[in-house]
């Protein structure tokens, strides 16, 4: 009886498995969505994230000399307090003067 059974079982077992199930089937009935890729788009796509990431770091480099001048302006006007004002205000004018520039010096 019980090979009986177990005979039974590997029969149904290995009949099924050549046979694709009803599942597959259905799938393969269904229409596969299409990716046509144009190599153009990516090409352009490229060319852009490319660009934008030179204008990015271009302005982080433009942001970085914008604070190193603000730093400068700051330190020599804050020498008022301990050096004589005519030694001072030369160089506060003249770091205002690099401040203004590099402010003038957008990159766009």
């Amino acid at each position: 009886m019980k090979t009986r059974k177990l005979l039974f079982i590997l029969i149904l077992v290995l009949s099924g498995c050549g046979n694709p199930s009803s599942n597959s089937r259905a799938y393969e009935g269904q229409e596969q969505p299409e990716y046509e890729v144009e190599y153009s788009e990516i090409e352009e796509l490229i060319s852009e994230n490319e660009r934008l990431t030179q204008e990015n770091q271009e302005l982080r480099d433009h942001i970085e000399n914008l604070n190193i001048k603000i730093s400068e302006v700051n330190d020599n006007v804050s020498r008022y307090q301990s050096e004589n004002w005519r030694d001072v205000t030369p160089d506060v004018e003249n770091s205002v003067d690099e401040l203004n520039s590099e402010q003038t010096n957008e990159p766009y």
